[in-house]
C-alpha cells in the first residue's frame, strides 16, 4: 500500500484529501498545530519552516507527498 504524506492537513484541502485516502493509502499529515476534528489516524505536529527535517523523514519516508500547507495571512 502506497504511504501519502499530506502537508496541510488543518486546511480544507489537505483535510479532505486525508478523508478520501485513508481507506485507500496509507496516508500520513502534518500540520503547524493539531486542530478540532483531526481525520489523519497518522498525524505529526510539524513546522514545514524548520531547518531540519529530520523529524519528518524519520517518522515517514512517503512514496508520495502531497504538498497542501500555505501561509493565509
Amino acid at each position: 500500500m502506497k504511504k501519502i504524506l499530506i502537508t496541510g492537513a488543518s486546511g480544507m484541502l489537505g483535510a479532505t484529501l486525508v478523508k478520501l485516502w485513508n481507506k485507500k493509502y496509507q496516508v500520513y499529515a502534518t500540520a503547524g498545530s493539531d486542530f478540532l476534528h483531526n481525520p489523519a489516524t497518522n498525524f505529526k505536529v510539524f513546522n514545514l519552516k524548520a531547518k531540519d527535517y529530520r523529524p519528518l523523514s524519520n517518522w515517514i519516508k512517503p512514496d508520495v507527498v502531497i504538498h497542501c500547507a500555505a501561509i493565509t495571512s
